[in-house]
């Protein structure tokens, strides 16, 4: 047997476990269960998480108990991913790293990566971008659990009508989709964090480069 596929058997189902006791938690251990189950099977077979690690298994852990709701909608960014045409899987930019990271893929906005629990999605080879900002979505899922979707899907819809009467009240001088993106993308709360580590990141890099030159 493989060592991806024996992998694939244990971490499987030890997230179905997992899911199925938080699962009972509220009334839905079988669901549950399922979800995890699947995850889990993925997750082992590419061989996603650094064992080695803290931050490994606390990923493992999160996925399959109190993130499961984005480990739910991974399956879905999976499923819609590989549904079309070929959505490119980066083992390099994946393995033991946490995560699965697609080129291609499943997108809401044209040009932009997304990331559903620990998939990320249209990444087109910006693979500095999936690690100091998508990786941060991905670790908010886990810590924030079911508030994460909920939280951040509600800021966008509440926020989409405020941008269109700030469009209104400036007179309609800008485009009217530069003023919602602005409320509802760019100062969601979640987002916000993530810009900020990515920029915080970036001048690292920089300032790193410039010491070796």
């Amino acid at each position: 047997m493989r060592r991806s596929q024996a992998e694939a058997i244990a971490v499987g189902a030890a997230g179905a476990l997992l899911a199925y006791a938080t699962g009972r938690t509220v009334g839905v251990a079988v669901p549950a269960a399922v979800v995890g189950g699947l995850s889990g099977s993925l997750n082992g077979w590419r061989r996603i998480y650094d064992w080695r690690s803290g931050a490994g298994l606390a990923g493992f852990v999160l996925d399959h108990s109190w993130g499961l709701v984005s480990t739910a909608g991974g399956l879905l960014s999976h499923a819609l991913s590989t549904a079309g045409s070929d959505p490119a899987y980066v083992a390099e930019a994946s393995e033991r790293r946490g995560r699965h990271v697609y080129d291609a893929g499943f997108s809401v906005r044209r040009g932009f990566a997304m990331t559903m629990g620990n998939v990320v999605t249209s990444a087109r080879g910006r693979y500095r971008l999936v690690d100091d900002h998508e990786q941060v979505h991905v670790w908010q899922g886990r810590l924030l659990g079911p508030l994460y979707p909920v939280v951040y899907v509600g800021w966008s819809v509440v926020a989409a009508p405020l941008g269109v009467w700030r469009w209104w009240r400036n007179g309609r001088t800008q485009p009217l989709g530069r003023c919602v993106d602005a409320v509802s993308y760019r100062a969601n709360p979640f987002e916000r964090w993530a810009y900020a580590v990515q920029a915080r990141r970036s001048r690292s890099a920089a300032e790193r480069s410039q010491e070796a030159q």
